[in-house]
């Protein structure tokens, strides 16, 4: 960095220097600290969120549920009636899971809630 006797001397001087020393470390205290808001700042996707996957089911719990039981094209004498089985058991399995990552995504939620609710705020002075 400083080449010759003279710039050994000088990086000698700033390593010895408690007041450069104190100033690099607010620095990196600071550059941390920049980083770790910037993490939490971060817009999180639609798709990140606890209830996005128990939505998506219940919708397909309704398409296979109507399908099965509701649609005039699905039941006995309708051109269909082959398929009826399959959105009938869909429907089963669908409502399985949905109800699964229902509870499992409120659970989530009030957790994140409880966590929010009794983490470290700002302090007052900032």
């Amino acid at each position: 960095m400083y080449p010759g006797a003279g710039g050994r001397y000088l990086a000698a001087m700033v390593d010895e220097d408690p007041g450069q020393q104190a100033l690099e470390t607010k620095a990196e205290k600071a550059a941390r600290e920049i980083e770790d808001d910037e993490d939490d700042d971060e817009a999180g996707s639609p798709f990140d969120h606890p209830a996005f996957l128990p939505v998506l089911l219940w919708a397909l719990v309704l398409w296979f549920g109507y399908d099965g039981w509701l649609n005039p094209e699905f039941q006995p004498g309708g051109e269909s009636h082959e398929h009826v089985n399959f959105n009938r058991y869909g429907f089963a399995v669908l409502i399985t899971f949905a109800i699964y990552n229902t509870l499992r995504a409120l659970r989530e939620l009030r957790s994140d809630r409880e966590a929010g609710a009794s983490g470290p705020g700002p302090s007052a002075g900032e």
